[in-house]
């Protein structure tokens, strides 16, 4: 069986890239939480010190990190997580089969598909 037919093949694929979707929703929304940590972090502070203003952009700069990581990654595993989803659907679908039957002239071919 080639793997363009193979149900088990886009299943597997199907799975992983989900996974990978996952993780990458992961990714967004820790870079989220992140990123407002450290806008709280430097504006309730009543005394700017250095160190508050430096943690908060080193916090800001690691959030933006995650979500320009987690975006991509959430919405390319999504597509293919459509993808592989109607592949399986086309595999389960292309059930053919050929039978005869008795008709009114003799014997006859019936193709379902």
């Amino acid at each position: 069986m080639t793997k363009l037919s193979d149900y088990a093949y886009y299943s597997d694929l199907y799975y992983k890239s989900k996974e990978k979707k996952e993780r990458g929703i992961t990714f967004t929304a820790f870079g989220v939480v992140l990123s407002g940590v450290s806008i709280v972090i430097v504006a309730k502070q009543k005394v700017y010190s250095n160190a508050n203003i430096i943690m908060g952009s080193a916090a800001y700069i690691v959030g933006g990190v995650f979500i320009n990581v987690g975006i991509p990654k959430w919405i390319s595993n999504t597509v293919k997580e459509n993808n592989n989803r109607a592949a399986m659907e086309t595999c389960r679908k292309s059930n053919i089969s050929l039978n005869y039957g008795i008709t009114e002239n003799g014997i006859g071919l019936i193709l379902k598909f």
